[in-house]
């Protein structure tokens, strides 16, 4: 029973980083513990002990740490903002279905589990077909930056709907869609969108003169605008769906498991928690969803091969025009991958700051928050003398 006691405070001191109280079935799901599975009855029986002794506290069937009941409320209000924000994200997601080469979009983060604040934006994970992992980031960039929502690597310093500048002024750094209204600027402002690094001092020289003469009516208007836009920031492809050892700990299985599709196919989504059973041994009870059939079938497609190419008097004497036309369009997408590749390499070269690119795996962090985590699950758990669990 002390294993529980345990398990059950540093599930909800992790989620106390996030603000995010638990109902009874999820404290559950993301028990924190070394391969300890816990029934129902014994989760419930162990809760009830804790609420009487204060350990914790319970509000409309939700859990917290003692003294935190504020955060039910606050949970409340980020599931209303986080709905609106998962409908925007399902628009999206549908779009990306013209692609064949997308195998599954999910959104992961803090949307993933209704724990948005308002003014989040909308983190996607994207798996894409073997080898067509950069030619695949290339056309879903395109396509998102087409609908006007993609978050970019650098935010608007001036958002049109919040902005102090009056609107008889007839000046706007960004329209809605993001796209430089230059012609509207004076000359040392002009073709800021081309080189915005070099250009940001003028902007902002030219900038500071008219917040002085009309300052800002509210805070909002200080937040960078990246509001429900769409971050493309974690793609990796169906041959890649392990997390690496060296990048496996708590916070990683939950980013995992909490992980939600929002379409997938060629049943890549299992493949995903199958390739990843490692999250068992700090979260045991979240993996119950998948069976050991899926696993078994994992096995056999986890790791595909790509078949060498053949001599070309083979493929004339032995294939059909059809398998020649198929043959020479591989090849021209295996040329379009290397390029895609290539370009974007170069063009996040001067960029680079926390990201992390292997072979089939790209993940953009702006802000990497596994120390600050864990750092702040160490000390909730060091009140409840309880032993950390990375």
């Amino acid at each position: 029973m002390k294993a529980i006691r345990e398990a059950i405070l540093a599930t909800l001191a992790y989620a106390d980083v996030f603000n995010y109280p638990l109902r009874g079935e999820e404290v559950g799901k993301y028990l924190i513990s070394y391969e300890l599975r816990v029934t129902n009855y014994e989760l419930k029986r162990q809760l009830d002990t804790l609420t009487e002794d204060k350990e914790l506290g319970v509000k409309n069937g939700y859990y917290f740490l003692t003294g935190r009941k504020e955060i039910v409320e606050l949970r409340k209000k980020r599931e209303k903002w986080s709905r609106k924000k998962i409908e925007k994200a399902k628009k999206v997601a549908n779009l990306l279905k013209v692609i064949p080469t997308v195998k599954l979009v999910g959104i992961s983060g803090a949307l993933a589990m209704e724990n948005s604040d308002e003014d989040d934006d909308i983190d996607l994970f994207i798996i894409t077909s073997l080898g067509r992992l950069w030619l695949t980031r290339s056309l879903v960039t395109v396509l998102v930056e087409l609908t006007g929502q993609r978050r970019r690597p650098g935010v608007s310093l001036v958002n049109s709907s919040t902005s102090p500048i009056p609107q008889p002024l007839g000046l706007e750094i960004l329209n809605p869609k993001g796209f430089s209204l230059a012609r509207f600027l004076p000359n040392p402002l002009k073709n800021i969108r081309v080189n915005p690094r070099r250009r940001l001092k003028r902007l902002l020289n030219y900038l500071l003169p008219l917040q002085a003469a009309y300052p800002r009516q509210s805070r909002r208007s200080e937040l960078p605008h990246y509001k429900d836009k769409i971050c493309l920031n974690m793609f990796v492809d169906e041959d890649h769906l392990a997390v690496p050892p060296k990048e496996r700990s708590l916070f990683t299985a939950h980013e995992v498991v909490q992980m939600k599709p929002l379409w997938f196919k060629d049943d890549v989504y299992q493949r995903f928690l199958a390739a990843n059973q490692w999250v068992g041994k700090w979260l045991a009870n979240s993996l119950e969803c998948s069976n050991v059939q899926m696993f078994k079938c994992s096995k056999q497609i986890q790791n595909p091969t790509v078949k060498k190419s053949k001599p070309l008097y083979y493929l004339i004497t032995n294939y059909s025009i059809a398998s020649l036309l198929h043959c020479f369009i591989a090849s021209l997408l295996n040329g379009l991958e290397k390029m895609a590749m290539v370009f974007q390499l170069k063009y996040m070269a001067r960029r680079r700051t926390t990201e992390k690119i292997s072979p089939g795996r790209i993940l953009f962090h702006p802000e990497d928050k596994s120390r600050w985590v864990m750092g702040e699950y160490k000390k909730r758990i060091a009140n409840f003398k309880v032993l950390p669990i990375f």
